[in-house]
């Protein structure tokens, strides 16, 4: 169990350190960084520590239906909240 669970948090770790670099880095040579952008990735870190501790709760380590709801309410209001900032 143990071992599962340091497992886990090592491939969570590379997986937000390798991909998030690798992903920020080949973007900025590709172009000049908006910092707008920002806002992006800070969602997108709410939303990965969101559905980390979302697979901890409960009894059976999976996503439950109101944790999903609650993770397509936050989808679909940035959604909005995005369409909203770029028509006006």
């Amino acid at each position: 169990m143990l071992v599962e669970i340091l497992l886990l948090i090592l491939c969570f770790a590379l997986l937000i350190a390798g991909a998030g670099w690798l992903v920020d880095g080949g973007s900025a040579l590709a172009r000049k960084y908006n910092v707008k952008f920002n806002q992006d990735l800070y969602l997108l870190g709410l939303g990965t520590v969101i559905l980390f501790l979302a697979m901890f709760s409960g009894k059976r380590k999976r996503l439950d239906r109101w944790e999903a709801s609650i993770m397509l309410v936050i989808f679909i209001s940035y959604t909005i909240y995005l369409i909203r900032s770029s028509i006006s």
